[in-house]
């Protein structure tokens, strides 16, 4: 079974919340690892590195916010 990891994040600054994180709070199944990342690249990065080491998913997918973009744009 292919595993999946999901991420999103947690509020920004004085927002409320995240449309990324509202995502994957809804989300789940047997093969699906969920998490919330913090909004601190340093923090978050560490997270999502142990997240992978920890899970060994085949396929990882994280979930952001950019404001003022029109469209989903990919970003690597």
């Amino acid at each position: 079974m292919t595993t999946i990891l999901l991420t999103g994040f947690e509020p920004f600054g004085t927002a409320t919340s995240n449309p990324s994180g509202e995502i994957v709070k809804q989300i789940s199944g047997e093969n699906i690892v969920t998490a919330i990342l913090p909004v601190a690249y340093a923090q978050s990065a560490e997270q999502l590195l142990s997240l992978i080491e920890q899970h060994k998913p085949d396929v990882v997918i994280c979930l952001g916010q950019a404001e003022g973009r029109t469209h989903i744009t990919p970003e690597k």
